[in-house]
C-alpha cells in the first residue's frame, strides 16, 4: 500500500484527478454506481457457454453414433484428420451439455462402429475466394478480351502515340517521386 490507497482498494473508488480538497461536495453530488459483488467461482476468462435447450439444423446425410460414454451423437460432418462435428444428445454429462455442438476425434466414440463412422458425410472443400477464376478446361476456347477505347483497328489493345507519351511522361514524375522519398536508388 502506498499514500494512493491500499492494496485492495479500487482505483475508482479514490479521488478522481482534477479535484482539489475541498471539493468533496462536488465529488458527494455526483451519481454512485452501484457496487454488486461477483459470484464465487465465476471467471471472464475462455469462452461463454450457451446451454442450448434443442437440437440445432442438422446437414443432409448426418449419421448417429453412439460416444464412448454412451450418449447418442449425430455426426454433423467427417473433418480433416480423424475429427469428427457432432451434435450431442439432450443428456448433459462430463463429455458435454445438451444439445452441444463440438468436436470428435475417432477413440471417443464407443468401439464397433467404423462403418457408420466412415459414412458421416465429409466437410464442405475450400471454397476458393469469389474473385478467383479457375482456368477454363483444355479444349474449351478462351474469349480475347476487348480492345481498349481508341485502339487502332488491327492492333488489338494498341495505345496512341500521344497516349504512349502522356503515360510515360506520368511514369517519369512518378518514379522521380519515389527517388526523392528514398524508396527508389538514384538513376545513374
Amino acid at each position: 500500500a502506498n499514500d494512493e490507497g491500499g492494496a485492495g482498494e479500487r482505483k475508482s473508488m479514490r479521488m478522481p484527478h482534477g479535484f482539489a480538497p475541498g471539493q468533496d461536495h462536488l465529488l458527494d453530488a455526483a451519481p454512485q454506481a452501484a457496487v454488486v459483488p461477483k459470484p464465487k467461482g465465476s471467471s471472464s476468462k475462455g469462452r461463454k457457454s450457451v446451454q442450448q435447450t434443442v437440437p440445432g439444423p442438422v446437414p443432409v446425410g448426418a449419421v448417429q453414433a453412439i460416444t464412448a460414454g454412451g450418449r447418442v451423437a449425430t455426426i454433423l460432418e467427417r473433418k480433416q484428420r480423424g475429427w469428427f462435428a457432432v451434435e450431442l444428445d439432450g443428456n448433459a454429462n462430463d463429455e458435454g451439455g445438451a444439445f452441444e455442438r463440438k468436436s470428435m476425434r475417432r477413440p471417443m466414440f464407443a468401439p464397433g462402429q467404423d462403418s457408420v463412422l466412415d459414412s458421416a458425410p465429409d466437410a464442405m472443400p475450400y471454397a476458393p475466394p469469389h474473385y478467383y477464376h479457375a482456368p477454363p478446361p483444355p479444349g474449351v476456347p478462351v474469349a480475347q478480351p476487348a480492345a481498349l477505347p481508341g485502339a487502332a483497328q488491327g492492333a488489338p489493345n494498341a495505345m496512341s502515340p500521344a497516349d504512349m507519351a502522356a503515360a510515360f511522361a506520368q511514369f517519369q514524375q512518378f518514379q522521380q517521386f519515389l527517388q526523392m522519398r528514398g524508396a527508389l536508388p538514384p538513376q545513374s
